[in-house]
């Protein structure tokens, strides 16, 4: 119901097709390279998980996070508390309530401002070739 064009991946072993019909404005995929779509991204509701979350950060993409296991509900602890993100609890996970926390995203600015000084502050930081000879010390007595 919000104006957007989506995009949903759903991963390797689920057949966009058993989805039904949708609207012209949204598609659905099994994968698509995910840096090239965070390029024109105004908000990524996702898991939480740590490559898709970095990948977000570091292109100043506000999100909505689902976190279910593993790292997910840290990293939506700590982007939530970053003012990047809103997280959902499991309990809160119907379509409404995605819906209304990607408008709230969408609609309150300090959002994408938080989330666009993260991405500032990753550019800052050292490539990982920059710190291979740190890390090679380490193993040296």
């Amino acid at each position: 119901q919000l104006d957007l064009d989506i995009v949903a991946m759903v991963g390797h072993d689920l057949d966009p097709a058993l989805l039904g019909p949708r609207r012209a404005t949204t598609r659905v995929v099994r994968f698509m390279p995910l840096t090239g779509l965070l390029e024109t991204a105004s908000v990524l509701v996702f898991h939480g998980g740590s490559g898709t979350m970095l990948a977000a950060l570091a292109a100043g993409v506000p999100m909505v996070m689902l976190p279910v296991a593993a790292d997910q509900p840290e990293n939506a602890e700590r982007c939530v508390a970053a003012g990047a993100a809103i997280a959902l609890a499991p309990d809160a996970r119907g379509a409404d309530e995605v819906r209304t926390a990607a408008a709230a995203v969408l609609a309150d600015p300090t959002f994408a401002a938080a989330a666009g000084s993260l991405r500032d502050e990753i550019a800052l930081m050292p490539p990982p070739t920059d710190l291979l000879p740190f890390l090679g010390s380490l193993g040296r007595p």
